[in-house]
């Protein structure tokens, strides 16, 4: 497969090199050859690129943002794979109760998956608000139906300004005077507890360090990392059900969540692919930027197997 002409599509990891069109440096009727057609071939260099510029782009104005991947548009187990460990800070944006289990399985915590779905069902609502994934709804009667299952919840609002038919949406009262806490605001510590039965029990705490008064509610985002370079160890901490209380901290106050740690020994060294851990990457709730806290340990780099477990702030 040879050709000389240019065009339009080339780009870098997508080129014409000597006549042989190329797919992230390697030659595309080799990679057919080699592993049948049709194959599908993703340049997982460029992935990366792509959201590493799409965020320093967007912090560079000083925007608050939260960069989401449409699963719909890519389901690839190694994709995925990938996206997780290179990009932690690109979360998911799912349409379906099952995409959102999909995104779970594969290591993404809750506070990190959102949901934006056309006509949602109340199987879909039943299904979805266990989970603990932010949802998104864009009908007065979805509202409705969402508060009379989860009152007192975050929801996002999705506006059509161009429709007649689009939510006129009142900003929420409850917080006009005390704004949420920001992740500049606390500061993140590990307490340890006591140990039984191959489990360790303790807690992270957030210090409001900051000059002023802010809310906590829910729960955060938490995972083991290791490598010396952040790279998260094994799945995302479980959310243990409980309630979840706005706590107002004031210059000074602290807030918690309970920390159960499951020991990686009763696990079969395959299963378990035993890693070296770092500390804890911290998520403050509804924040995208993570802190780290030392907490030398050991975790199973299998997402399959999980670890961890917290419950919300209190």
């Amino acid at each position: 497969m040879r050709t000389d002409t240019a065009t339009w599509w080339a780009r870098p990891g997508l080129e014409v090199r000597d006549g042989r069109l190329t797919v992230a440096g390697r030659d595309a009727e080799e990679a057919a050859r080699t592993h049948g057609t049709p194959v599908f071939a993703h340049d997982l260099v460029s992935v990366r690129e792509q959201a590493e510029r799409l965020r320093e782009a967007m912090t560079s104005v000083g925007a608050p943002i939260r960069i989401r991947f449409a699963l719909k548009a890519q389901r690839d187990a190694t994709f995925l794979r990938f996206l997780r460990e290179e990009t932690p800070f690109v979360g998911m944006d799912v349409c379906s109760p099952g995409e959102a289990e999909l995104a779970l399985r594969h290591g993404w915590a809750p506070e990190e998956i959102s949901y934006t779905g056309t006509n949602v069902s109340d199987r879909d609502l039943d299904r979805l608000l266990p989970t603990g994934v932010h949802i998104n709804v864009d009908l007065l009667s979805q509202l409705e139906r969402f508060g009379r299952r989860a009152p007192g919840s975050r929801v996002g609002i999705r506006v059509n300004p161009g429709s007649a038919g689009g939510l006129l949406v009142m900003a929420p009262t409850q917080a006009a005077s005390t704004p949420e806490c920001k992740n500049g605001d606390l500061t993140a510590t590990y307490k340890g507890g006591d140990a039984a039965m191959s489990h360790v029990y303790g807690r992270i705490v957030l210090h409001n360090t900051s000059d002023r008064t802010c809310w906590v509610q829910g729960y955060g985002g938490l995972s083991y990392v290791g490598g010396g370079n952040g790279t998260q160890i094994g799945a995302a901490a479980d959310r243990t059900p409980s309630n979840k209380p706005r706590v107002t901290l004031k210059p000074g106050d602290k807030v918690r969540s309970a920390v159960v740690e499951t020991s990686y020994a009763p696990y079969p060294r395959k299963k378990c692919k035993p890693r070296k851990v770092d500390g804890f990457r911290v998520y403050v709730p509804d924040e995208t930027r993570s802190q780290f806290v030392a907490h030398p340990t050991t975790g199973c780099a299998n997402p399959a197997v999980h670890l961890l477990a917290h419950k919300a702030y209190h």
